[in-house]
């Protein structure tokens, strides 16, 4: 068997959790006995060799022409390079793992002519939602349900636009942004008026493409009630949650606790000293909907708090607004530190020098993978009580949830957990052996050879 998967980017890009997924699952496919390889769009189009693994590269379009592009029909161009690609691996099955401009319909559409069966895996809310967080207003947790009005107004909301103004261009009737649109009008305003006819043709393109795959994979139970919601069919839906990336050594072997702090390993994690400070990490993308921010915050406003906070931030593409916001906001304090980021394979090792892992998300997250990093390397968990994060870690048992936009509650944890140490071996001792990727993988060729070889 065959498998040609594409995800959004691939290295040696600056990726994300989703593509470390991927290579995770398709070196252990190979193990299987798998022919794999990947296909991503990129700026031109190229082959290279990553890993021993074959990667294509298929041009896809800088230039938008109209907005429709981003939002309904996605953008142009990469479709006769993804056809050689498809001639050349002859694949038996594509495994999509995005839905974006520049992997809409029209691959699908590639691999139908072909009679090919394709598998899509919903990494991420931005899948349905357009806002990418299922947070209503940015505050609420969203149904996920999508309706051309209330949909309309938070993404507008998000964008920048006040909120009465948003809810009220909301309702703007579709027809007026068709108008406005062939006109060719945008930007701005005009933008603002064409967002419920925009979000209407976005809406049908999801529809559009989740009726032309013939699997869906969703990584947790929040992904999968809200797909039924939007009325995919629940047939095609199956839950594989994700597992760890890479093999790991036995948690108990590694980590040894005392009353008021960890004793560290020789050589990782500093000296005796290191042992009166509440040693947190943060790994993972620099962008608001991770709610970096919030943490910064929570440190900042306790200034007799004896912690180190260190930022292991990756920035796709240039260092954006939000990660020269987190510098300022951070300012002069020494218990703050923003690290280069660092390799898959050293994450475990990397781990082990901390007391707990901060994940303050601020959107609904289908893993994060790094939470299962930190359980595999006996590290305790403070975590947003969002989506997968709560699905994952269980509160006072393997580490602590909190309220997810709250800078006092996030506040309020670190003091605590800081004043009462004794919490963290307790929380470890939950920690839940975690999963791999070997057994994802065995759950795709159930999947794939259900496809292939239907009863």
């Amino acid at each position: 068997m065959k498998v040609l998967h594409i995800p959004f980017c691939f290295f040696p890009d600056p990726v994300g959790g989703t593509e470390v997924y991927v290579e995770a699952l398709v070196f252990h496919q190979q193990k299987k006995g798998l022919g794999v390889a990947i296909a991503a769009p990129g700026h031109k189009k190229e082959f290279y060799a990553h890993k021993n693994l074959s990667v294509y590269r298929f041009p896809v379009s800088g230039q938008v022409h109209d907005l429709s592009e981003l939002y309904g029909k996605g953008i142009a161009g990469g479709a006769e390079a993804f056809d050689e690609i498809l001639e050349k691996e002859k694949p038996d099955v594509l495994h999509v793992h995005a839905f974006t401009p520049g992997l809409s319909s029209g691959i699908l559409e590639r691999a139908q002519a072909r009679r090919i069966p394709v598998v899509f895996t919903y990494h991420t809310p931005t899948v349905s939602c357009q806002r990418g967080t299922l947070l209503r207003w940015g505050q609420e947790v969203c149904d996920g349900r999508l309706d051309v009005q209330i949909c309309s107004g938070c993404t507008l909301q998000g964008l920048g636009v006040p909120g009465p103004l948003s809810a009220l261009l909301g309702r703007v009737p579709s027809s007026w942004g068709r108008k406005i649109g062939s006109l060719g009008l945008s930007g701005g305003p005009w933008t603002a008026l064409r967002m419920p006819h925009l979000l209407e043709q976005r809406f049908e393109a999801f529809h559009r493409f989740m009726n032309q795959v013939d699997r869906i994979i969703v990584p947790c139970d929040w992904a999968r009630a809200v797909l039924a919601r939007n009325n995919v069919d629940a047939e095609k839906i199956s839950v594989s949650r994700q597992g760890l990336t890479a093999d790991r050594p036995p948690t108990a072997a590694l980590r040894h606790w005392v009353f008021g702090g960890r004793q560290r390993r020789s050589g990782v994690g500093g000296d005796d000293r290191d042992k009166r400070i509440l040693k947190i990490v943060y790994l993972g993308r620099l962008e608001p909907s991770k709610g970096v921010d919030i943490l910064i915050r929570a440190v900042t406003r306790s200034t007799d708090l004896d912690v180190r906070l260190d930022i292991y931030g990756i920035a796709q593409g240039k260092m954006n607004s939000y990660g020269r916001r987190l510098k300022q906001l951070a300012g002069s304090d020494a218990r703050i530190v923003f690290q280069a980021p660092v390799s898959n394979e050293h994450i475990h090792s990397l781990l082990q020098a901390y007391d707990l892992l901060a994940v303050p998300s601020q959107g609904l997250e289908t893993g994060p993978l790094v939470v299962l990093e930190a359980f595999a390397a006996g590290v305790p968990v403070l975590g947003s009580d969002l989506g997968g994060i709560a699905e994952l870690v269980q509160s006072e048992v393997n580490g602590l949830l909190v309220e997810a936009g709250s800078v006092e509650a996030w506040r309020k944890a670190l003091v605590r957990i800081s004043l009462h140490r004794d919490l963290l071996p307790t929380w470890a001792k939950g920690i839940p052996a975690p999963r791999d990727m070997s057994d994802v993988a065995q759950e795709m060729d159930l999947v794939y050879n259900g496809l292939l070889c239907p009863r």
